[in-house]
């Protein structure tokens, strides 16, 4: 039927959009690992003694990191456009800039959390308690309006769940919100924020 189909597109849209969002997750978390990484070698300790200001190294890091988790990520809005039907350009479009915002928030809260810890280890508990339960409540997994009580206020809190809204209401599988595409602005402005302040406050420690 119509109905049967149209709920499957819309699945397949949501799925995609999910699925963008966990590669651009993934990505990030391996970029903040890196940047773990780099100063348990001293290679970061390096660069920040340049003349390169500290602000700087660290946005370059994010960006850098952004931008290649979105390209990593884009890969799943394009399968969207082959396997769901009346998918234009025009959305997927919106869609990817959606992304790269989400791309850029998670890339700078990730470098963020991952500058305050010494070891890798450290950060393996932030990205299993933290980052990958707010991918799973974000409605990548199942919708927030089948959740109990506390998951779903949970998931009202999560800012994830606004952004995984917004790039799956691009692609047309559920209508967007105008509170959903300010959270996502405000997630990735505020990502690059949260880096660059680390960075600054650990220099005055």
């Amino acid at each position: 039927s119509s109905v049967g189909e149209g709920a499957t597109e819309a699945y397949t849209k949501s799925l995609a959009a999910g699925a963008a969002l966990l590669v651009a997750t993934f990505t990030s978390i391996f970029g903040a690992i890196g940047l773990i990484r780099d100063r348990e070698t001293g290679y970061l300790q390096a660069v920040l003694v340049g003349p390169t200001p500290r602000w700087a190294v660290i946005a370059t890091r994010v960006v850098s990191g952004a931008l290649f988790a979105f390209l990593q990520a884009i890969t799943m809005l394009a399968a969207a456009a082959v396997l769901a039907e009346g998918v234009a350009l025009s959305q997927i479009l919106v869609a990817a800039i959606m992304l790269a915002l989400a791309a850029l928030g998670l890339s700078g809260y990730c470098a963020a959390l991952a500058w305050h810890f010494r070891s890798i280890e450290g950060f393996h508990g932030v990205m299993s308690g933290v980052l990958m339960p707010a991918w799973m409540l974000s409605g990548a997994v199942f919708p927030p309006g089948d959740t109990p009580g506390v998951l779903g206020a949970i998931m009202t809190a999560n800012p994830l769940a606004y952004v995984h809204t917004t790039i799956a209401g691009s692609l047309g599988s559920t209508e967007t919100s105008t509170a959903a595409i300010a959270v996502t602005v405000i997630f990735g402005v505020t990502g690059l924020a949260a880096a660059i302040l680390s960075a600054r406050g650990d220099a005055k420690r």
